[in-house]
């Protein structure tokens, strides 16, 4: 899975930044997403031109299963999540999958079956702007270890199955966060922040999945301020750690909150969808694209980015236009 095989001509992906000389598609139209979170308010204005499926985790027996939902979200973090993506890439096909209930927390069980069913059903994308929280500096626990290799044999099925998953990195830097540090999926940190990010609190450590991150308010109901900021939320960054290997916009990020309105959401929570919408714009170009050439693709527009910044300019263009 190294990146100089996904760089090879014959990914699809070409050394000089082009996927073949087809122009990534903005819009993301054809591309299945599923977003695991709290849930989604679809009513929210900045829904209003959405495509949005609904289910949710249910208990059953000593597992879980998928069913139909009819929508919300008593959280309001899913929504924000689906609302960066919804707003990069309007034309994708979004499926909330509510597995975290209204305190932003369930099961680790909850979360594999949850993330499980993405996997079979076939999406292009998943978000998982979740996970879980284990100290670094103490060895894992024994009751650690089997939804961990869980998590980690679900994410080697999505690879095989071609199916990209999206998934937050940590806050806080005495901490790891599984499975974002998995490599058979994208990885995501934000962009600004030092190490993992200290500045906010530890998550409860009482070993369930839950998403990192945190809001203010900031504006009364209305339709979505699309414009604001929109070339620096085009901005990607290569960073290769343990715990993630991109970095996107998560500071102050603008986004639905409940009620209508918007909020400003900071953590690597809200820097992931925007790397599972930049997926998206990949394999709406070039579906059944490989995953290793899309974390190739990702990091080209990365590199895109650096390379402007030096002289002063701001959007890659050439790597992205419109559709």
């Amino acid at each position: 899975m190294s990146d100089a095989a996904a760089t090879a001509c014959g990914s699809g992906w070409h050394e000089e930044g082009e996927l073949a000389g087809v122009a990534l598609r903005r819009s993301g139209r054809g591309v299945r997403v599923a977003v695991v979170d709290t849930g989604v308010d679809a009513a929210h204005p900045w829904f209003a031109d959405a495509r949005i499926a609904h289910l949710h985790v249910e208990k059953k027996g000593e597992g879980y299963i998928v069913v139909p939902d009819a929508g919300g979200d008593q959280s309001g973090h899913g929504t924000a999540c689906a609302g960066i993506i919804h707003r990069m890439v309007p034309g994708a096909e979004l499926t909330s999958v509510r597995a975290l209930g209204p305190d932003g927390r369930c099961s680790r069980t909850a979360l594999i079956d949850a993330l499980a069913h993405c996997v079979r059903a076939g999406f292009h994308v998943v978000n998982l702007s979740l996970g879980i929280d284990v100290p670094r500096r103490v060895p894992l626990k024994p009751t650690d270890h089997r939804p961990i290799l869980s998590l980690y044999e679900v994410a080697d099925d999505a690879w095989t199955a071609g199916v990209v998953l999206v998934a937050s990195g940590p806050n806080v830097a005495a901490f790891r966060t599984y499975p974002g540090r998995f490599k058979a999926l994208i990885g995501v940190g934000r962009i600004g922040a030092e190490s993992a990010g200290g500045a906010h609190p530890p998550p409860d450590a009482s070993g369930g999945a839950s998403p990192p991150g945190q809001g203010r308010p900031d504006a009364p109901p209305g339709p979505p301020r699309y414009a604001e900021g929109a070339e620096e939320l085009e901005r990607l960054a290569t960073s290769r750690t343990e715990d993630y290997e991109i970095q996107a916009p998560g500071t102050d990020v603008l986004a639905p909150a409940l009620g209508g309105g918007e909020r400003r959401w900071t953590g690597t929570s809200f820097a992931a969808p925007f790397v599972t919408a930049h997926v998206a714009r990949v394999l709406a170009a070039r579906p059944g694209l490989p995953i290793e050439s899309v974390k190739a693709a990702l990091h080209q527009m990365a590199g895109a980015w650096e390379g402007r910044a030096s002289v002063g300019a701001h959007h890659p263009e050439g790597v992205m236009e419109a559709s």
